[in-house]
């Protein structure tokens, strides 16, 4: 199941841009746009055009379920290194 979540969300991370997996990153770390635009050095607008088009490019919505995408990746990663430990015991 791991490598599916893992497979899907990976087809959308090739049409993210750095910056994108960026901002994702902060979001993830409950950074709030004020912080995180200052962070990059960027303006509020120009951090919520990022976000907005990565949230576009993943196909939600909200930013709840951002966050539940990006945990169901990160959980699916470390159950696939996981296997692949078990593999080669």
């Amino acid at each position: 199941m791991g490598t599916t979540i893992l497979n899907q969300i990976n087809q959308h991370n090739q049409l993210l841009i750095r910056r994108e997996i960026d901002v994702l990153n902060h979001i993830c770390a409950d950074r709030i746009n004020k912080v995180i635009g200052s962070d990059f050095g960027i303006s509020v607008k120009a951090l919520e055009a990022h976000r907005a088009n990565l949230m576009d490019k993943l196909k939600v919505n909200r930013t709840a379920t951002l966050l539940q995408l990006a945990l169901r990746y990160q959980e699916a990663k470390i159950k696939d290194l996981f296997d692949e430990c078990r593999y080669f015991k």
